[in-house]
């Protein structure tokens, strides 16, 4: 893959720069100015230098001021007059719908004219070459409002590079302008505040937040309880606000979002499907800081495919993808695989493109388009093994877990050898399914709670033991990539002699019929998805992100006492509060609800994880 380069340019999206402040010159996040006589640079964090023109630009380091200075002081507004034609450009930037294009071209241009002059292979006139020109690609821009901006640019460079501008007609300002269009990169990078957090969790420190970031959580309190209010009557207290906010950072602090130009990009085709994408990181301690750009690789790539990366959002349907296109001026249709796929042209794509373009439906979670994907791969090959196993899992990714274990049943009878295949009726077959009647159990229709707590249901030295014979058996070699999207440390429970029995014995006794009790479903009916021993200690795994269960109901029984541990336990949000059964105890709940693991701050807990569902 491509090396790690300086960007060529960058902007940060105007509105943007009103919630996230960053260097100007290597995107390091910074914070306010309030944080830091907090003394909160002791977290990791950095000072901000001002420009010394006075125009109110922000740098973490004078390093990075002195590197900035000499393309800066191009656009600079601080040192000119209301009239000067540099801030009537600005402004004029500012007023417009493409503000951000103006500013990046503006900012290109300038760092490439400061390098190289006109000379140089990817100078903005040189690489823009073959664009058509701005006011051609977009009906609500008029030539003469791009001659009016180019007008000003030219104006304001003053110095040497006045004369260099001169040289730049409006017709090749505007194929500038097009080409930053199609050449930029969209990129996010998480705020000062989102990295404190995590900073925080990872850590599980019980100190208290530092006082900048406590207060710029609980300003998010209208936010999270506009995401709760359906779910509570009472005000949420400020334990439970940081709660909320420290699971899911994301949720609550914008992002820092740029357009950036470099090399490594301006000749990558796009592609629907790409097999690449840019990824960008602040380079802040380096001799020469600056914004970095380097291209990571999705999936593997074939000997004579070229590297490719979306140029538009993907999740959009193909006519908007293709207008999308059309904006930033490519000319022709994008012709990957999956437009030909929902073009109607199946029939020209081999059988290793249908399988990339299901596979990347599969990521996206568009389980519709995959389910089609996998109809063409299945018409055309009946007994195909692959295919057969993805379409039992797809029934259950759509929360149609009978049909999926239908289908995994009837995938067997027709392929034998298939890994996956094999172990899914392994695991049907290893753990406990009733055929008791349970005529104790209400199955009524009535409303039943999401979530449920079962107390002492389990015997506590059993549990116990089973902890010690799990540990026996894995000395130290616990999983930690079974679980692609949210992964834990654990052992299946099935891997572990002693422990399936006595597991499958508490099913059949304790934990089904207490599930039926609760969910208002017959104990009889419900089936094993997956279960799986979890470790969460301090310095290895502590916690889990905010997600959903693959599952229709989900089970955490505590295998060992609270007395062991501090922290822990599930965490739901739309309540913002933690339930943790101790040891033998059960917290229920439908999977579809969002959850996390909440972080352990000292100690070891141990819990087994059931994802289950009702067979009907």
């Amino acid at each position: 893959m491509a090396r790690d380069e300086d960007s060529v340019a960058w902007t940060q999206l105007a509105w943007n720069r009103e919630c996230v402040a960053v260097c100007q010159q290597c995107a390091c996040a910074l914070p306010s100015s309030s944080w830091w006589t907090s003394g909160a640079d002791e977290e990791g964090g950095v000072q901000d230098f001002m420009c010394r023109l006075g125009c109110g630009m922000k740098y973490c380091s004078e390093r990075c001021l002195l590197q900035a200075e000499p393309a800066h002081s191009m656009l600079c507004c601080g040192p000119v007059e209301e009239d000067h034609p540099r801030y009537l450009f600005k402004i004029a930037a500012l007023n417009s719908e493409n503000c951000d294009v103006y500013m990046l071209a503006a900012k290109w241009l300038a760092f490439c004219s400061l390098q190289q002059g006109l000379t140089g292979d990817n100078h903005p006139v040189r690489a823009s070459a073959d664009a058509v020109p701005f006011w051609e690609l977009h009906e609500n821009v008029k030539m003469e409002e791009v001659e009016n901006m180019w007008d000003l640019l030219r104006s304001g460079a003053g110095g040497d590079f006045s004369d260099v501008y001169e040289s730049v007609s409006v017709v090749q300002f505007g194929k500038i302008l097009s080409f930053v269009v199609f050449a930029s990169c969209p990129i996010s990078m998480p705020s000062i505040y989102e990295k404190q957090c995590r900073v925080h969790v990872h850590k599980g420190s019980a100190s208290p937040l530092p006082q900048p970031l406590r207060d710029a959580i609980l300003a998010c309190r209208a936010t999270v309880e506009d995401d709760v209010h359906e779910s509570i009557s009472d005000s949420l207290s400020d334990a439970q606000i940081i709660d909320r906010v420290l699971m899911s950072p994301e949720y609550f602090f914008e992002k820092v979002e740029m357009l950036v130009m470099c090399n490594a990009v301006f000749s990558l085709s796009h592609s629907c499907i790409p097999n690449s994408k840019v990824e960008c990181f602040s380079a802040s301690d380096s001799e020469r800081p600056s914004l970095r750009a380097k291209i990571v690789r999705l999936r593997s790539i074939g000997i004579h495919e070229p590297l490719s990366i979306a140029r538009v959002d993907c999740a959009d349907c193909i006519a908007e993808r293709r207008e999308s296109l059309r904006c930033i001026g490519q000319a022709c249709p994008c012709a990957c695989a999956r437009c030909k796929f929902e073009d109607g042209l199946a029939d020209s794509l081999a059988m290793d493109e249908l399988r990339i373009v299901f596979e990347e439906a599969r990521k996206d979670e568009r389980y519709d388009d995959a389910g089609n994907i996998l109809e063409e791969i299945l018409k055309r090959a009946p007994n195909d093994a692959e295919a057969l196993y993805e379409r039992a899992r797809l029934a259950g990714w759509n929360d149609q877990w009978s049909e999926s274990f239908d289908l995994m049943t009837e995938a067997a009878s027709i392929v034998s050898g298939h890994k996956g295949i094999a172990t899914c009726i392994a695991d049907r077959e290893c753990y406990y399914c009733g055929n008791e009647r349970h005529d104790d159990v209400d199955v009524a229709e009535n409303e039943v709670s999401d979530i449920f707590f079962s107390e002492n249901l389990l015997d506590a030295g059993e549990c116990t033991s089973m902890i010690c014979l799990a540990e026996e058996y894995l000395n130290g070699k616990w999983t930690t990539e079974r679980h692609f999207k949210v992964p834990t440390t654990d052992v299946p429970v099935r891997k572990v002699r002693g422990l399936l029995e006595w597991f499958n014995e508490q099913l059949k006794s304790k934990i089904f019929p207490s599930m039926g009790r609760h969910f208002k479903v017959n104990p009889s009916s419900l089936r094993i998805i997956d279960a799986f021993l979890v470790k969460y200690e301090e310095g290895a795994q502590r916690s889990l992100p905010l997600h959903c269960d693959q599952s229709e109901f989900s089970l955490t029984v505590a295998m060992n006492s609270k007395n062991d541990y501090v922290g822990g336990g599930t965490y739901f949000a739309r309540t913002c509060d933690v339930a943790n059964a101790d040891v033998g105890g059960m917290v229920g709940f439908r999977g579809h609800l969002l959850h996390a693991g909440y972080p352990v701050q000292a100690g070891v807990r141990y819990i087994i994880v059931v994802f289950s569902y009702c067979q009907r």
